[in-house]
Parts: C-alpha cells; sequence; structure tokens
C-alpha cells in the first residue's frame, strides 16, 4: 500500500469560509468520512500557507480507509508517525483522530503509563504518532540513533516520508540512507530557513549579565499584555530565568526536565491565558499549537535552523508577530549572517537603562556562545551567571509556577 497525496503540493487548512483561494477538500477525490468529519470542524479547503499534519494525514487516512474494507483491520498498524516533542506528537495524533471515525490512532511517549499503550497496540491500531527521544537541545543535536533504531525494525518493503521546514545535516543523512530516489518537494524557494512572511526581526545587544534584566521590559514592550514565548538553551537557564521574571509577571516554566503531566498543566494555561509568558526550551519549539503567540524572545544565538523553529511559534495562521534576538557585542557578524540566510533585516532596538542593582544575572549564550570570537563557551548558569556569583537563587532549582 503506497501513499500518494492527492495534492499537488503541501498546504495547510483554513477555516475562514471567506477566502476566494484555496482547495475545496470535497473535491480532492477522497473518502467522503474525511470531508464530513472536517467539515463538521469547520474545515472545507486546504491553503498552502504553512505545513500542517493535514498535508500528509489526508493521503495516509485515505488510503488505509479504502484499504480496510478490501483486506480487514490488521493488528499491526499501517502507519507510523515520528515526530520530535510529545506535544507535536499529541497533536499529530489529535488531527487524524478527528479527521476520521473508522481507524484506532494512538499517540505514544514517555513520562505517562506504558501499560495502558501497551494494551491498545495489542488490542491493534491504524496508526501510531510518537516520539522516539526527547531532549531540550535536540534541535541542534538531533535525534538520530534512536530514528535509525526505529527505522531498523520496520518492515523493509515500506514507503518513507519527511517532512520539515528545516533539513539539518543529520535529517539529510537520514534520506540518504533510509530514502531510496526520492522526490524533493521544495516549498520555500530554494531555502529551507524561510520565515512566515508576517514576523518582524528585532535585534537588542545586551552585556552578558544584563540579559536577564532587560528581557521583562522587552515583553512589556512588544506584547501589549499578549503571549510571548522566551527561548533559553538550558532547563537550568528556564528555570532561573522564569524565577526571576517572577517578580514582575506571571509566566510558567516549559522544558524536559518537567513531568509530562505538569507540562500539559502548563501548555494548558498558556492556552487559556491564565498566564502569558513561558520561558522554554527547544521542546516548546515545534507543536504546541499556540497560534495567538505575539512575540518570542531568543535569549541567545543558536544554529540558524533552530532560530527559524523557535521564530516560527509566532506569526502563525496568518497572523504578526515578533520575533527578538538578543546578542552581544561580539556577535554582530554573526547577526548579519543570520539576516542573509532568513532574507529579512533586524531592527536593532534602543538599549534598556539597567542598574547594577536591577543586573539579573547571566542567562546563558555568553563567553563565546555561538556566534561568537571567544573560544569558550557557556551552555548553562553556574559561576557567572544566576545563582552563581551575585545572581540570584542560590545553587539549587527554584520553582515557578507552571498553573
Amino acid at each position: 500500500m503506497e501513499f500518494k497525496s492527492s495534492l499537488e503540493k503541501t498546504a495547510s487548512f483554513s477555516s475562514s469560509d471567506d477566502d476566494d483561494e484555496g482547495l475545496e477538500i470535497s473535491k480532492l477525490g477522497i473518502s467522503q468520512e474525511i470531508v464530513t468529519c472536517l467539515a463538521n470542524k469547520g474545515i472545507t479547503k486546504l491553503f498552502p500557507i504553512q505545513k500542517a499534519t493535514l498535508a500528509f494525514g489526508i493521503p495516509i487516512m485515505d488510503k488505509i480507509i479504502k484499504f480496510n474494507p478490501r483486506h480487514e483491520v490488521g493488528r499491526n498498524p499501517l502507519a507510523l508517525v515520528l515526530v520530535p516533542t510529545r506535544e507535536l506528537a499529541q497533536q499529530v495524533e489529535k488531527e487524524f483522530h478527528e479527521a476520521t471515525t473508522s481507524l484506532e490512532t494512538l499517540v505514544v511517549y514517555g513520562g505517562t503509563p506504558i501499560s495502558k499503550q501497551i494494551h491498545t497496540l495489542k488490542r491493534g491500531v491504524d496508526v501510531v504518532v510518537g516520539t522516539p527521544d526527547e531532549a531540550d537541545q535536540m534541535l541542534s543535536e538531533g535525534f538520530h540513533d534512536e530514528v535509525e533504531i526505529i527505522l531498523l525494525k520496520l518492515p523493509e518493503k515500506r514507503q518513507s516520508m519527511m517532512f520539515s521546514s528545516t533539513m539539518p545535516s543529520w535529517m539529510r543523512e537520514l534520506t540518504q540512507n533510509y530514502l531510496i530516489n526520492p522526490l524533493t518537494v521544495d516549498l520555500v524557494g530554494g531555502s529551507d530557513l524561510k520565515l512566515a512572511d508576517g514576523i518582524t526581526l528585532y535585534s537588542y545587544q545586551a552585556d552578558c549579565r544584563n540579559k536577564a534584566s532587560i528581557v521583562g521590559p522587552l515583553i512589556t514592550e512588544h506584547t501589549k499584555g499578549g503571549k510571548c514565548i522566551v527561548f533559553t538553551q538550558t532547563k537550568s537557564a528556564a528555570n532561573r530565568l522564569a524565577y526571576a521574571l517572577k517578580r514582575k509577571y506571571q509566566c510558567g516554566r516549559f522544558h524536559a526536565g518537567i513531568s509530562q503531566s505538569q507540562r500539559d498543566r502548563t501548555l494548558a494555561g498558556f492556552r487559556d491565558g491564565r498566564f502569558n509568558i513561558l520561558v522554554a526550551t527547544d521542546v516548546a519549539a515545534r507543536g504546541l499549537g499556540v497560534p495567538d503567540v505575539d512575540l518570542v524572545i531568543h535569549c541567545e544565538l543558536q544554529p540558524i535552523d533552530i532560530f527559524v523553529h523557535r521564530s516560527g511559534q509566532t506569526g502563525r495562521a496568518g497572523k504578526k508577530g515578533s520575533a527578538i534576538l538578543i546578542h552581544t557585542g561580539d556577535q554582530l557578524s554573526a547577526v548579519k549572517l543570520f539576516e542573509q540566510k532568513v532574507g529579512s533585516k533586524f531592527q536593532e532596538l534602543p538599549r534598556i537603562a539597567v542598574s547594577a542593582q536591577g543586573s539579573l544575572g547571566d542567562i546563558g549564550g555568553c563567553r563565546g556562545g555561538y556566534g561568537s570570537s571567544s573560544p569558550s563557551q557557556s551552555s548553562d548558569l553556574g559561576g557567572h551567571g544566576l545563582g552563581g556569583s551575585g545572581g540570584i537563587g542560590g545553587s539549587s532549582s527554584p520553582s515557578c509556577s507552571s498553573n
């Protein structure tokens, strides 16, 4: 059974009836079951605005629905979808589940009781969605080994597809090793580092020890009360920055070191508006499914593909958004390189006055971080960072309401 898309290019959906463009789902020649389920959700057209689950999900669901009556429902899944984070796995499985009535789906990831997942698998499912592993810096490190282990256990005769808004080196290696004469569909004009058109880029030059102190004022100025995600490099940085921000702001923290049940509560609180600031690592860079984020703040320079994924949490579904990159003086050349890669200019923001007493410390990305000229690199907040000498919180892990 081979899945060939009914769509000529990857597309996403919109529920607006006022749009004149877009592919009408009822005219795609797919199962009426899918058409009806999507229509009940208010989704009648597909739009090439951004990649979405339905772009690859519809062809997969359509083929399985047509396959099952002829071959009976089997015990083994006919489709396996691997994604990098638990939250994205939840989102993808939800889209599959709500788009059909006859298919059995299952989401599999760590941090939850495994017995229920095993029981459901034994009973038989059509589609399994899961994440092979998870780490706060997975966007730079990838999870090549875990994916490779899974691929080696799959049937030799199968169809494999990869979808990504960026294509890091480890993913290119996977395509070379496991795809045979693959067809490449490029929707960003030869560049895999394109940002959504509605995202405005800003840069802010800060001293290492003043970074945490200027995050709050930047949020106040650029969100006007809306939602903001602040990205840090490590779990420790997220904990300490969230602790510092809670002096004046309602915030939540989100990273791989937090239990899954707490992460679910935190994400629900962020979506519902119980708090509007989320301090997170890269586990929040994909699949949060929060459409109304007004601002993304990068507390340090990271490789360009990570910057693109993080920034993509704002300006979604045609909305406007802003991304602020905080950098040090010796990282100016790297900022210029970012401008060339993404094809957009950064607007440099005016400096914010921070008194010595008001300084909250270093939140990472200094002492020779990515894009700087110093050979050393600080990846955490010890030593001269928050909680170090002159910082706050000591060496203990501070608490922050995750709501």
